[in-house]
């Protein structure tokens, strides 16, 4: 924000850690997901030929599924990631202010 004489103010502590924690978390998911849907479709081939050697892929609209349910589950993922990262930074933060 600016400050009365109207110079530009740098970005506050909390709120450079909360753009890192953004960036962060554009790497975190898509790495998730990524890594999701491989074990899916792992899964996916097992439960068609009983096999864990080799892949099948599933017909459009079983993937579109399994691709709607990973993106859910990374997103979810993410989010309590940050929610965690972020109380274990206020609490740390609390613990060095008492010490």
């Amino acid at each position: 924000d600016d400050c009365p004489t109207g110079h530009f103010r740098p970005p506050s502590a909390k709120f450079r850690a909360a753009g890192a924690a953004m960036s962060n978390q554009l790497i975190v998911f898509p790495v998730t997901c990524a890594f999701f849907f491989i074990e899916a479709l792992v899964h996916y081939h097992i439960g068609k030929t009983g096999s864990a050697f080799g892949l099948s892929w599933p017909p459009p609209d079983e993937l579109a599924k399994i691709v709607i349910s990973i993106v859910i589950c990374g997103a979810l993922s993410s989010a309590a990631t940050t929610a965690i990262e972020g109380y274990m930074a206020r609490r740390s933060g609390a613990k060095a202010k008492t010490k």
